[in-house]
């Protein structure tokens, strides 16, 4: 019960912060949490000897968490920035703070709708994603290897944005024109694919936790989740392309896909849906007996370009960059 009750962080965060944080520090010592500093005692001792020991195990209170994730998002800008942090912290950090965000944001529109203030959260996230990996083109496989591969909702939706922004850079890079990529467009599909499985929360969990195959009538259910996703979210007054990346992310070049079978999709949503696709097939589930490898995964997508369902070019692109150009199919 009591390890439920702390929250992990990194002792990086206190070590670069130029602002004071406003929350109980914890060390774990002895199989106990021992209070380290508060705000009003912390001093610079405490943080010499942070960094002295090497220490990893820092905790704060799990009520205190609304307030640490503030303390994060105002020091992101300057972690991101920093020439004295790794890639790998940055992206961890980014990463953890983001799964927690997005947790916060599904958890909230189970009691209410979202509105304006929801909304900016999540272009936050998806701002700093774009910064982490436009200053470095390696950044995707730094992220790769934090991704956490156990289904829930908003673990799946956050790697959607992260491989979503990451393919559309990375296509872009290889495209030979020279017309700039648009942060607003980085932006919109980011947040799309934040939001694309936001309908969800209005199908039953007995169905969406279902171990099993569903039965058609259960996924018959589950293919309304973009239409009510559409209707949540206009209490945040999305831009069209974004209400997009709603409605059709499940929808297929040959018309096969789901809810209206148009063949007619915004490049932008065909991006989303090629991330979307991979991350639903690399993920754990209760139905799975065995974990689908990278290679695989790259192979059922490549099969769905045969069947005319995605796009040649983007997958083509998608797999040069997951496998930094090792993996041909």
């Amino acid at each position: 019960m009591i390890e439920n009750q702390y929250l992990h962080i990194p002792p990086l965060l206190l070590v670069i912060s130029e602002q004071k944080f406003d929350f109980d520090i914890y060390l774990f010592q002895d199989n106990n949490y021992i209070l380290y500093a508060t705000p009003k005692n912390f001093t610079e001792e405490h943080l010499e000897r942070l960094i002295a020991n090497g220490i990893g195990n820092i905790y704060i209170d799990n009520k205190d968490k609304l307030t640490y994730e503030a303390f994060v998002q105002r020091n992101l800008p300057v972690i991101l920035d920093s020439q004295n942090i790794s890639l790998y912290e940055k992206a961890e950090i980014l990463y953890d703070h983001s799964l927690v965000v997005v947790e916060n944001f599904l958890n909230q529109i189970n009691k209410d709708y979202p509105n304006s203030e929801s909304y900016d959260k999540l272009v936050h996230i998806v701002d700093n994603i774009y910064t982490l990996f436009d200053n470095n083109q390696g950044a995707v496989q730094s992220i790769r290897n934090l991704i956490a591969t156990n289904y829930k909702e908003y673990i799946h939706c956050i790697n959607t944005s992260l491989y979503s922004i990451s393919l559309l850079m990375h296509h872009h890079r290889e495209q030979s024109d020279s017309q700039i990529l648009r942060k607003s467009t980085v932006r919109q599909i980011g947040v799309g694919a934040l939001l694309h499985d936001i309908g969800k929360s209005k199908i039953r969990q007995s169905i969406l936790e279902k171990p099993g195959v569903l039965t058609p009538k259960e996924f018959e259910e589950v293919k309304k989740h973009p239409i009510h996703g559409v209707e949540m979210c206009q209490y945040m007054d999305l831009e069209q392309s974004v209400a997009q990346c709603v409605l059709f992310h499940h929808e297929k070049l040959d018309g096969s896909g789901y809810p209206t079978g148009t063949r007619n999709i915004p490049r932008h949503v065909q991006v989303i849906t090629v991330a979307d696709m991979f991350d639903a097939i690399t993920c754990e589930r209760p139905y799975r007996k065995h974990k689908v490898t990278t290679f695989d995964a790259l192979k059922i997508l490549s099969k769905e370009v045969e069947r005319g369902r995605l796009d040649q070019e983007l997958v083509a692109s998608f797999i040069r960059m997951i496998s930094q150009d090792a993996i041909r199919l």
